[in-house]
């Protein structure tokens, strides 16, 4: 229990410095932190209090203060502030929220699972289509490495199958579609006026 103390004092001190040292751009709104996808500042006349996505999630700066949203990590650019809080994991579930591959990926790669507050619910995709790890997200089949063999089991729709004999094509050209005819044309008509 006592070694907890000083991991809980510095993190505590940690928050407190980053607050501290947080300008509010603007006397309202909301806006990220430098180095932290997952944390934002809410600023109320000219007061930061600092906020924490949930974890998977990260906050989404559209360089407009006046809303805050957090989303999948995949769905947000992280590149510029890539650290992010620790991760709560769960069974299939690496973080509490988002979309995460199934445990038999590549071989199972129409299911995938989503997880919801650390509470996990197994999803598939539609037919033709694979989890794809990257974007977190159900992309053709073809286009997922490792995916691939999916797109092959795919049946033929109805009425594109294939012709069975190279004699089911027509050799004959077509004929070019005969045009209507042009309408009569209607000469106008003189009118003579009353003398």
């Amino acid at each position: 229990m006592l070694a907890l103390v000083p991991a809980a004092l510095a993190v505590l001190a940690t928050s407190v410095f980053a607050q501290a040292s947080f300008k509010c751009p603007t006397k309202n709104g909301y806006y990220p932190d430098k180095e932290q996808c997952d944390l934002y500042y809410e600023c109320r006349h000219g007061v930061p209090k600092q906020k924490l996505c949930d974890d998977g999630m990260a906050f989404i700066w559209a360089h407009n203060p006046l809303y805050a949203k957090c989303d999948v990590i995949t769905n947000v650019d992280c590149s510029d502030r890539p650290y992010l809080q620790q991760a709560k994991t769960s069974l299939h579930c690496p973080r509490a929220n988002g979309y995460y591959r199934h445990e038999k990926w590549p071989q199972t790669c129409d299911e995938f699972y989503q997880c919801d507050k650390g509470k996990v619910k197994v999803l598939k995709c539609q037919p033709g289509l694979a989890f794809d790890p990257i974007t977190s997200g159900c992309q053709w089949a073809a286009k997922v490495e490792g995916c691939e063999h999916l797109a092959d089991k795919l049946p033929k729709p109805p009425g594109h199958a294939e012709p069975q004999y190279e004699d089911d094509y027509e050799d004959e050209p077509q004929q070019p579609p005969k045009t209507p005819p042009k309408p009569a044309q209607v000469q106008p008509q003189q009118v003579r006026r009353p003398q």
